[in-house]
């Protein structure tokens, strides 16, 4: 009887070697076979595959795992039970499993994976995975959305871990989009406090996309105090026309009030009153610009 062994790692099929000799999967992000390689590197099988597992678009010849086939989705041929997914089986033409699930009514009864088909799997056939990463599309746009915050806000994100800047946008303010990477920095700095100290940051997410924070002490007021002594250098060490040679302009007025948060006043009540002790060159320049005239 031939014998075919399948190649896993962490638990996920990439490959198999049959009579006709060894092949490896390519897959999606939910795990789909989406074509099969030879040993000579040759494609033996290119195919996509409709929302609930049905063929979209098939060439040449896949072995038993197809949709969702590296999770261990084994097509049966039936059409009213397509896959076998080791508790019970599925059916792509209904959408649902066809047979109740053993954890009700801890778990729906037929539903599979309550409809988020396009991110989550089930290999067990008895409850859905998470997303198995939930840090894939953790961005900064993802997570202005999740925490409502507006694109002129920086912040900083993270996901499980990973921690990375979101500057203030300056794109369509005008006379701000050259201190763009100014903004960057700002975030970025925020980035390396947390990543020296991450003891004192949190990420308002345990298990997926979220918005960096800081545990209660003065990690805040440090980290703060440290960002915007970069953005302002920053700012002040652009070649001419400087910041403030217009002290009507809004780069000067945007200096001028991160001046300000520096030297522990809070016009706008948004950050609280720091205490920071600045650097002596940034101290300077911000009694050089007149940061309390109008």
């Amino acid at each position: 009887m031939p014998v075919t062994n399948y190649y896993t790692i962490d638990g996920q099929m990439v490959g198999y070697k049959d009579a006709g000799g060894r092949k490896d999967f390519l897959t999606d992000a939910l795990g789909s076979v989406t074509a099969e390689i030879d040993q000579t590197c040759a494609k033996t099988f290119d195919g996509r595959y409709k929302p609930y597992g049905g063929d979209l678009t098939t060439t040449g010849t896949r072995g038993k795992y197809g949709w969702i086939g590296s999770w261990g989705y084994r097509e049966t041929g039936l059409s009213a039970s397509s896959h076998y997914v080791r508790a019970r089986h599925y059916s792509k033409t209904s959408g649902n499993w066809t047979t109740v699930d053993r954890l009700w009514p801890s778990e729906p009864t037929y539903s599979y994976v309550t409809n988020r088909i396009v991110s989550v799997a089930d290999p067990s056939g008895l409850a859905p995975c998470s997303d198995p990463d939930p840090c894939r599309d953790c961005d900064c746009q993802a997570v202005r959305k999740l925490t409502g915050a507006e694109s002129i806000e920086g912040l900083v994100g993270c996901c499980k871990g990973k921690v990375f800047g979101c500057g203030a946008i300056y794109k369509g303010v005008g006379g701000l989009e050259r201190y763009q990477k100014c903004a960057d920095a700002h975030e970025n700095d925020h980035v390396k406090y947390c990543n020296k100290y991450p003891g004192a940051c949190k990420c308002s997410s345990d298990s997926g996309c979220g918005r960096q924070t800081f545990k209660p002490g003065n990690a805040g007021n440090d980290s703060e105090c440290r960002a915007f002594g970069v953005q302002i250098r920053c700012m002040a060490g652009f070649t001419k026309p400087k910041v403030c040679d217009n002290v009507n302009s809004i780069g000067c007025r945007l200096v001028k009030l991160q001046c300000k948060y520096l030297l522990g006043v809070d016009p706008y009540g948004e950050l609280g009153l720091l205490k920071c002790k600045p650097d002596p060159d940034v101290l300077k320049f911000c009694n050089s610009i007149g940061i309390f005239s109008p």
